[in-house]
């Protein structure tokens, strides 16, 4: 709320310095400033304000190709039907067109069905969706450049860095959740190839596609007045068969080249750096040769017919949606030659290559492995540094779990300020009394338990049956999550257990929901809910957390950033897993206390915050005391 009022007093001067932009990494946090805090602040203020909240285009409904997709009954089943109901009615009353909102369509589990209707560049623009008045991001685009304050998170606030103008010029902005923007920004800076993604994205300037049927019949109309562009969109669809194929026996020798850095036997499997990338394709270069070229027909076929369609109708406004379609064409193709390219030539050493595999249908005669190529920046500091930072003339960032060690340095090296001019650090105390409002209960014994299911279900059982309240408990494993479930439900009337476990095809609204309804409800969650999550009072009163969140070592992003604290001379583990994971620490324990009127137990199972040398740092980290045990009925 504090930074708001900064940002409404800059409202004053929006006509000059452009629009305050606020950016959080969660949508609960957007939600709660856009919804909660901006009216309450505007209404105490008696100041009126222009706010929108905005998210990336394809959060958004477009009408214009809902209305294409329900008119096209050959491409939908009864089951896509049934989804697609909820829809129908939601659009009756949404203001916003965000599909979040329409929980009934994600319930029915056809998410795969969202890239069919969802706001995308190139179908979705005013030409285009005129008819619905630009749809809903349409009319938000138009609005954020009438905003005083915009609401964004992370990922788009990173867009309008690597796509300067994406957000009208701002001056001021706002960074909370702040300790997360250097993962918005890997996100950001990364390149991807998949079988499954480019054969997508090749499907979409097929004419013969199912899906592109619209705009192949314009083709057809106009090929009736000009039979070149029929020419043209045959000779398109041949192109785009090759490059289908191209891409299969690219993907398959790049399989056959590769299978022994990968074992069916392994749930997880590795995810092999590449050190020397023509090493690594020059067994494969008439296939790799194959697909650039072929990527290179679709391009030039694709340009030729805009080029075409434009003489016909140079104003554009005879046929918007075919001229939207292959602008969107000729940005796909372009961008899967560039992709291409950035992964398999041009080798940059500051950027890391990996490999990731997934066997389909393994231990059966159908085993199949299937690859994908990763690229991603070692370090992005130096780009927010030149590219972000030094844009504004005013910037906020703002977290509780800055500090590691008493000590803003290491957040002040990885976001790329620690050698800006003029950066000031301020820390604020927290209002919430801990020492009063948690007990902290830390296991010290000498066997290590965080690896042991049995051990967790027995702790989890032990305190639902004798205290009875809600609980959460945090892991770093899946699997270890699975197992301890497993473990719950073999105890007696373990099956009737109020336990919502983050486990495959678990949603987590639902396991939320499953909290407030149940007052011993029992949540088992990973990554996802060691941040973002919000249970004040009495729904959640016991938190615990299984075992430090140390990242995994061989994770290719975590391996190169290490060597890279090595080769500048530093210690990788205490400049960098460390404080990585004392931040996700202090993240996970900050789910217990939401409010001044929380109170509850921390329980920790990690026994290296006592054993090691180190573990002084998380004990330091959280403002509480420690009360140490070894024995589990020593929890009351």
């Amino acid at each position: 709320m504090a930074y708001l009022f900064g940002a409404f007093k800059n409202s004053l001067y929006v006509e000059d310095k452009g629009p305050t932009v606020v950016a959080s990494h969660t949508k609960h946090l957007q939600d709660q400033l856009f919804y909660k805090d901006l009216p309450q602040l505007a209404e105490t203020l008696d100041v009126p304000i222009k706010a929108v909240m905005m998210k990336g285009r394809k959060n958004y409904i477009c009408k214009t190709r809902f209305d294409w997709l329900i008119s096209d009954a050959k491409t939908l089943d009864s089951v896509d039907v049934e989804a697609l109901i909820p829809v129908l009615f939601w659009m009756r009353w949404t203001k916003t067109g965000d599909l979040s909102e329409c929980s009934g369509f994600f319930n029915a589990r056809r998410t795969w069905l969202k890239p069919t209707f969802c706001s995308e560049p190139g179908f979705c623009t005013g030409e285009v969706c005129n008819r619905h008045d630009g749809c809903y991001y349409g009319k938000l685009k138009k609005a954020i450049f009438r905003a005083h304050i915009i609401v964004v998170n992370h990922s788009l606030l990173m867009t309008d860095v690597a796509q300067p103008g994406f957000l009208p010029d701002f001056n001021s902005v706002i960074v909370d959740e702040a300790h997360n923007l250097v993962k918005s920004a890997y996100e950001q800076f990364k390149t991807e190839w998949s079988e499954q993604n480019t054969s997508y994205l090749l499907q979409t300037v097929d004419p013969s596609f199912s899906r592109s049927a619209r705009w192949n019949n314009l083709l057809h109309k106009i090929s009736e007045l000009e039979p070149g562009i029929g020419k043209l969109r045959d000779n398109l669809k041949d192109a785009v068969k090759h490059a289908q194929k191209s891409l299969k026996e690219f993907m398959q020798a790049l399989s056959d080249d590769n299978h022994n850095r990968f074992t069916p036997a392994k749930a997880y499997q590795d995810k092999p750096i590449l050190g020397r990338l023509e090493k690594v394709y020059a067994p494969i270069t008439v296939e790799l040769y194959t697909m650039k070229q072929s990527l290179e027909g679709v391009f030039s076929l694709l340009d030729k017919i805009r080029k075409a369609v434009l003489e016909m109708d140079p104003s554009r406004t005879d046929f918007p949606v075919l001229h939207s379609v292959l602008d969107r064409g000729l940005e796909t193709a372009s961008g899967l030659m560039t992709s291409l390219v950035r992964l398999t030539e041009n080798q940059d050493h500051d950027w890391v290559y990996w490999m990731e595999g997934e066997y389909r249908n393994p231990n059966t005669s159908k085993e199949r492995l299937t690859l994908s190529l990763h690229a991603s920046l070692v370090d992005v500091a130096e780009k927010l540094n030149v590219e972000f930072f030094r844009r504004f003339d005013h910037c906020l960032l703002t977290s509780a779990t800055f500090k590691v060690n008493n000590s803003f340095d290491y957040f002040l090296r990885r976001i790329g300020l620690d050698d800006f001019d003029h950066v000031r650090t301020k820390y604020f105390s927290s209002p919430f009394l801990y020492n009063e409002q948690v007990t902290y209960h830390q296991y010290g014994g000498a066997r290590e338990i965080s690896n042991d299911p049995t051990m967790i279900g027995e702790l989890v059982y032990h305190l639902h049956k004798t205290i009875g309240k809600r609980m959460m408990v945090l892991f770093t494993s899946r699997k270890t999550l699975t197992d301890t479930a497993n473990v719950l439900k073999d105890k007696p009337g373990g099956r009737d257990l109020p336990l919502f476990a983050q486990i495959r095809g678990a949603s987590r609204p639902g396991i939320i929901k499953g909290m407030h309804q149940h007052p011993n409800g029992i949540l088992f969650g990973t990554n996802s809910f060691w941040e973002g999550v919000d249970l004040p009072g009495d729904l959640l009163e016991i938190l615990i957390l299984v075992k430090l969140p140390f990242d995994v070592p061989s994770e290719p992003l975590v391996k190169s950033y290490s060597e890279f604290v090595s080769r500048m001379g530093g210690n990788s583990f205490m400049e960098y897993s460390l404080p990585e994971c004392a931040i996700r620490f202090r993240q996970g324990f900050g789910r217990l206390i939401r409010t001044t009127y929380d109170a509850g137990k921390f329980i920790c199972l990690d026994n290296r915050i006592v054993t090691k040398r180190y573990g002084e740092i998380f004990a330091r980290s959280l403002p509480v005391e420690m009360t140490p045990f070894s024995e589990m009925d020593s929890i009351q």
